[in-house]
């Protein structure tokens, strides 16, 4: 069975609320975040509209963007001083 790529390798409406938690998460707000909802993710839709997949490449492709999404986690963790939260009081 294939299956349209418009949003490669997850719900329309799943990947939206995922953009708009990661955004929220980053603190990126007005315009830059209308931007990435409602002009990047359409064209990113509008761009892959032709593109199919069948079930066992998306979900080697949905297995490939979560390893990739716990290695950025992992990393902008790392990032970020951890001793800012294990603040020991004297």
């Amino acid at each position: 069975m294939k299956t349209r790529s418009a949003t490669l390798c997850f719900l329309k409406q799943a990947l939206e609320d995922l953009v708009i938690f990661f955004l929220d998460l980053l603190g990126v707000g007005g315009d830059d975040k209308d931007f990435c909802v409602n002009t990047f993710l359409p064209e990113i839709e509008d761009a892959t509209k032709d593109v199919q997949l069948d079930a066992e490449t998306q979900e080697r492709l949905f297995k490939g963007v979560l390893g990739m999404g716990a290695k950025m986690f992992y990393g902008a963790l790392w990032q970020v001083p951890l001793s800012n939260y294990f603040r020991y009081s004297s």
